[in-house]
């Protein structure tokens, strides 16, 4: 399993920020920090997701509004995330 999240243009990601934790009963075979990244896209790989009783995986890390002439007082930034899986059945 992976999650992409596509920061919105005027955020950039804070190396080294990126903390994964689950709750009891969810496990991951993956090495997910630090994510890579490819432009505005972090790509954090859970690998194999193994969920013995209902719970979260809290992926959280920082980003730095940039000091652009698009970023104004007021101006929404959206940021949007995916999970991605392969179902093996």
């Amino acid at each position: 399993m992976r999650l992409q999240d596509t920061l919105p243009a005027g955020l950039a990601f804070n190396p080294g920020t990126a903390t994964v934790a689950n709750t009891p009963g969810i496990s991951y075979t993956g090495t997910p920090t630090p994510p890579s990244v490819a432009g505005q896209v972090l790509t954090f790989t859970l690998g194999n997701v193994t969920a013995t009783a209902a719970g979260t995986i809290t992926i959280q890390f920082t980003a730095t509004v940039s000091n652009t002439l698009l970023n104004q007082d007021g101006t929404l930034l959206v940021n949007a995330a995916s999970v991605l899986f392969d179902n093996p059945s």
